[in-house]
């Protein structure tokens, strides 16, 4: 057990440590020994993720940093908690990471050793930050893996739009990180500790106040501002499009996971107190999962940038994942978690895909490409593949998500909503089959939309390895969409939902290391024929409208002029009205939650 509680340190210190390594001078000049021991430090974190996971389904690992340990019930040191959450969270992250890597193997032109540097940073962070059972700790890995993401996103110095989509999420995000840090310290002036747990249980005796409205509010809204939910997912969208296709997958896959997951920690925790009416929480994220997930969804439709069309639907997906964590039971919390794992690997692939198209045909603008399934059967077949399983199709992490997803509404009464996020994800899955369909046509129409999406946002990379580089988005396609026909892996998210989500239990675990035995509850059914039957149909739906979109009486260039040019118009690209998204945004969570208290 000792060797154990090492194991979180590790996880988190090793990317560091591969980072500073590839930049020893003379060593960081040779591109092979940069590309190797970045992939080696990535896959060995998947690794280490991976056992503690194993062990913390039966109990989670407690580490003290530096040895200091809780002294008569009080948290006097920075404490790593890893249950099967976080770890399970690091094992998916350093597992695209290690194909993120793998994929600009010999092939993306970088600055030196930088690009991977950053990349094991950002690692590294994401590992703190889950790992992280203080909200200083938090704040400190939510920045620093914001700052890689900001200076990926703006990689490609000599085209403008990086350098205009960086500065966006720059400035919006670090706002975000700046709300999360005022709710932090104010919650500190509170209870009198940053520690999560001490918090959550000296909260249980603390009045109802202004102060805890706002401090719980900023905590939330910084979050959401990491999370992209709506009204704060603008610049997100930019800088998906044009940071390097691996990049934008992992800030699709992972990145904006990382929010959500912060805002289901701190619900589970600092919410349910006597101070507090949990019961108005579900109404406020729900509200804003839905509103993103239509969003997302009817933005990604009308684009012809492959790559933000990817990022809509990213967004899209998001919000469906944050009306599971706003259900706040077992059952939306893991069918959150399970749609956030199915949806990183198959986001990762369809941007590691677009990374492929670039590399064999130096565009990604749908106006640009023609007869791409007769020059490449396999990338337009995983398109296809990739679409479906956005869509929901049986047996995908997507599907099993919403399975769960639809129950935990059920519990509290709100069914009727997973309609709407089936209708969503079936949107997103239509906007990647009309894409596809565009562009495997002879004739490809021209409806690029340069206001928007600058052609300078290509990569280069060099010529060849195109199976190579193809086999690594297949593999995790394929995992993606067979994941929930593994019993231990739908099993596993199940009861770590109701363990690593309990508020005594983690207040107990933490502060006076007792560890609460959990009967083992029974998986979900997900082959009932009413399941089924919606994800087939979200499918059948996703291909019909997507065949329908593709034709020249849905051309985009008539959306721009129809009832959607508000919707795109708000989407303009200028920081500032991003800013005046964000501060609406936030002074509505604040009013809400003064309301309820």
């Amino acid at each position: 057990m000792m060797a154990l509680e090492i194991l979180p340190g590790l996880i988190i210190a090793i990317p560091f440590l591969a980072a500073a390594f590839n930049r020893i001078p003379g060593l960081s000049d040779y591109r092979t020994f940069v590309d190797w021991i970045s992939i080696i430090a990535a896959a060995l974190v998947a690794t280490l993720a991976g056992v503690l996971c194993f062990y913390a389904l039966e109990s989670p690992v407690i580490h003290w940093v530096g040895g200091w340990e809780p002294r008569e019930g009080t948290v006097i040191g920075i404490t790593l908690v890893a249950d099967a959450t976080s770890t399970g969270f690091i094992f998916i992250t350093a597992v695209l990471t290690t194909a993120a890597l793998a994929f600009i193997y010999k092939r993306y032109e970088t600055i030196g050793s930088f690009m991977h540097i950053l990349t094991l940073i950002f690692l590294g962070a994401f590992s703190g930050f889950v790992l992280a059972g203080d909200l200083l700790t938090m704040f400190v890995f939510l920045e620093l893996m914001g700052i890689c993401s900001y200076i990926l996103t703006a990689f490609k110095i000599r085209d403008e739009a990086p350098i205009q989509a960086g500065f966006n999420v720059a400035v919006v995000a670090t706002v975000g990180s700046f709300i999360f840090l005022m709710g932090s310290a104010m919650m500190y002036g509170l209870v009198d500790t940053p520690n999560i747990a001490q918090a959550a249980d000296r909260l249980s005796n603390l009045p109802a106040s202004p102060a805890l409205g706002i401090s719980i509010s900023l905590l939330i809204t910084g979050l959401a501002v990491k999370t992209a939910l709506f009204p704060f997912h603008f610049a997100h969208a930019d800088s998906h499009s044009v940071a390097p296709a691996p990049h934008a997958g992992l800030f699709g896959a992972v990145l904006m996971q990382a929010g959500l997951y912060g805002i289901a920690r701190l619900s589970g925790l600092l919410l349910d107190v006597p101070a507090i009416n949990i019961e108005m929480f579900p109404t406020l994220l729900i509200t804003a999962g839905v509103l993103t997930a239509i969003i997302g969804a009817v933005m990604s439709i009308a684009q012809n940038h492959l790559k933000r069309l990817l990022a809509f639907s990213g967004i899209a997906h998001i919000g469906i994942a944050a009306v599971g964590v706003g259900v706040l039971n077992t059952n939306g919390l893991a069918g959150a978690s399970l749609y956030v794992v199915g949806h990183a690997a198959v986001k990762m692939s369809l941007f590691l895909i677009a990374g492929v198209i670039l590399h064999q045909f130096s565009t990604i603008f749908a106006g640009k490409l023609s007869g791409l399934s007769r020059k490449s059967w396999i990338l337009t077949a995983m398109l296809v593949v990739g679409a479906l399983a956005l869509a929901g199709v049986p047996p995908s992490g997507l599907y099993g998500g919403k399975v769960l997803i639809e129950e935990g509404l059920k519990d509290i009464g709100l069914g009727w909503i997973i309609y709407i996020l089936y209708f969503s994800a079936a949107l997103t899955g239509a906007a990647v089959i009309r894409f596809t369909v565009r562009v495997g046509s002879s004739t490809t129409p021209d409806d690029e939309d340069p206001v928007y999406v600058h052609e300078g946002s290509k990569e280069t990379i060099q010529k060849g390895g195109f199976f190579y580089m193809s086999a690594i988005p297949c593999i995790l396609l394929i995992a993606g969409v067979f994941i929930t026909l593994s019993p231990q892996v739908t099993g596993g998210i199940e009861r770590a939902a109701e363990r690593d989500f309990n508020r005594s239990a983690y207040v107990d675990l933490v502060i006076f290391d007792k560890k609460e035995q959990f009967v083992k509850t029974a998986t979900q059914d997900f082959w009932k024929i009413d399941y089924l039957a919606k994800g087939i149909a979200s499918g059948l739906f996703a291909v019909g409208s997507g065949v329908i979109f593709a034709s020249r009486r849905f051309d985009t260039s008539r959306i721009r002029r129809g009832p959607l040019a508000m919707l795109r118009n708000l989407h303009s690209g200028h920081v500032g009205d991003y800013m005046t998204w964000l501060i609406f945004g936030t002074v509505v969570t604040t009013g809400w939650f003064f309301w309820q208290l």
